[in-house]
């Protein structure tokens, strides 16, 4: 489950990716997750994997989920999962619409990278929970560290 697609849900949306404009939409749309997330959890008893972001790029720029929000959904562990650049870079480029915070360079996806990776070990830290890394694209280290991920829930 995707925050994108939890929030889509509270929005109503169908296929539209829900957009952040600004600080105030990024508000609004960090409340329908925790709404929407909270609802999506009643119904289910297994480990949840939700896939979000800990920093938002809006046409205004970065925007911070604020920790209260990641404290509402009350993660076990965290996951930060990493990818090269160049990787990053084909898939702006193979958008249908192009991103309005990337200006075509390296340097703002590892500027974005870097202020995702310290805002998810910021996070990590202050809810007191393991932060878990693993590299896109490498099937075999997503399963190892899901389950790694898993282990820790058992105990």
């Amino acid at each position: 489950m995707s925050a994108s697609q939890i929030i889509k849900r509270e929005r109503g949306l169908e296929a539209e990716r829900p957009r952040v404009v600004n600080a105030d939409e990024a508000a609004i749309n960090q409340e329908l997750l925790v709404t929407g997330f909270a609802k999506f959890r009643l119904d289910v008893r297994a480990p949840i994997l939700l896939d979000g972001h800990f920093v938002l790029a809006s046409e205004e720029g970065y925007v911070d989920v604020a920790t209260e929000v990641i404290r509402e959904l009350d993660p076990d562990v965290i996951v930060l999962v990493r990818a090269p650049t160049s990787d990053v870079a084909s898939r702006l480029r193979a958008r249908p619409v192009p991103a309005k915070w990337w200006d075509g360079t390296d340097a703002a996806i590892d500027t974005y990278a870097e202020r995702e990776s310290e805002r998810a070990a910021d996070a990590a830290a202050q809810l007191n929970v393991p932060l878990l890394f693993v590299d896109h694209g490498d099937g075999t280290a997503v399963a190892e560290v899901l389950e790694e991920a898993i282990r820790m829930l058992e105990v």
